[in-house]
């Protein structure tokens, strides 16, 4: 599949043309983490042949940005640090081969790229369901399959520049 779109990806999913593995793999190359991409392939498969045999398809948004940070903080007790600044030092036993995470092969320089970089979605540490990342929610159309991804307006570069939706296309291209 060349330049394939998310909504393609889990078309195909549904369809039986590719399988839960080469999903995943697929569609965290399209950006999203991988356990997002876990839980995605399973709302597909779980779903019956038709979109509106399933509550969840046509027409839904996900949780907001807004909505998910409310209910981190209903789960987990915050409190403000003691102390601020410092260093943190972490120990790997082997050096990080890249900070591209489009070129990321190894556990660690995929660990240190998560902190680094933001993807579209991600998985909630509260239950594990997709929740927003860069995207600030998206939509499931009414078709059950195609996506539309919702960007922070307030995502920017480490030089102040905007997040557009051409930088996602273009980090999709790029792997593509």
């Amino acid at each position: 599949m060349t330049s394939t779109t998310l909504a393609q990806l889990t078309g195909a999913l549904r369809r039986g043309e590719v399988n839960r593995r080469t999903f995943i793999k697929q569609a965290t190359a399209l950006g999203l983490s991988a356990g997002a991409a876990g839980v995605l392939a399973r709302h597909t498969l779980a779903q019956e042949a038709t979109p509106g045999a399933s509550p969840a398809a046509g027409g839904t948004t996900s949780i907001t940005r807004q909505e998910y940070n409310t209910a981190l903080r209903e789960a987990f007790t915050f409190e403000e640090p003691a102390s601020t600044g410092g260093q943190i030092i972490h120990v790997l036993t082997t050096d990080i081969r890249t900070l591209n995470p489009q070129l990321v092969t190894d556990t660690y320089s995929g660990y240190i790229t998560g902190f680094v970089y933001e993807y579209l979605a991600g998985g909630s540490p509260i239950d594990g369901t997709p929740v927003p990342g860069l995207a600030d929610y998206w939509e499931l159309a009414d078709d059950g399959v195609t996506y539309t991804f919702h960007i922070n307006e307030n995502a920017t570069w480490h030089d102040g520049n905007p997040v557009t939706a051409d930088d996602v296309i273009f980090s999709f291209d790029s792997i593509m």
